[in-house]
């Protein structure tokens, strides 16, 4: 499936980005136990409710796109992954809209593109509604691509009694 580059031929590690392009490397690893299974399809919420490092998207919302590069290099057609990321707490402001941003935090927003490629890969992004209310935001402050949830309480329960898994960043 993947090519070892000559960085691998030389020993470091061969990280890479075959769906979602320079975020979430992963490593191509054929003999590792528990491969993914590509007869499945991945249903999968991401609980995001750390804050990323100044400049940074959330670890969360990175991994997420880990999640498709890791499991892309293994086998599993992106089309098989149905992914959700749920925002509350310290995280919120990721969601923000370009103009939100930088009135509310300053500076653009480091995770607009990341959201933005998301989204067009099929991950549904939502935010808690009682956590940004409570943070004093607005759902006007929202970015298009992110949908108002009553609560990460309704998203998180709701997908994993649908049978999704939750990952908790």
């Amino acid at each position: 499936m993947a090519s070892r580059s000559s960085s691998a031929q030389n020993g470091a590690p061969d990280w890479q980005t075959p769906v979602v392009e320079g975020v979430g490397p992963a490593l191509y690893l054929p003999e590792a136990a528990a491969q993914p299974d590509t007869s499945l399809t991945y249903r999968v919420v991401f609980d995001v409710t750390r804050a990323g490092e100044e400049g940074r998207p959330p670890a969360g919302l990175s991994q997420v796109a880990r999640f498709f590069n890791s499991f892309a290099l293994h086998g599993v057609d992106p089309a098989d992954l149905d992914l959700v990321a749920v925002f509350h707490g310290p995280s919120i402001p990721a969601v923000l809209s370009d103009e939100a941003y930088a009135a509310r935090v300053g500076g653009e927003n480091p995770s607009a593109d990341l959201l933005t490629r998301l989204h067009e890969l099929g991950v549904r992004i939502y935010v808690c509604g009682n956590a940004l209310a409570g943070s004093g935001y607005t759902p006007d402050e929202l970015r298009p691509d992110v949908e108002l949830a009553t609560s990460a309480l309704a998203v998180l329960t709701t997908f994993q009694l649908r049978g999704y898994a939750v990952l908790d960043y």
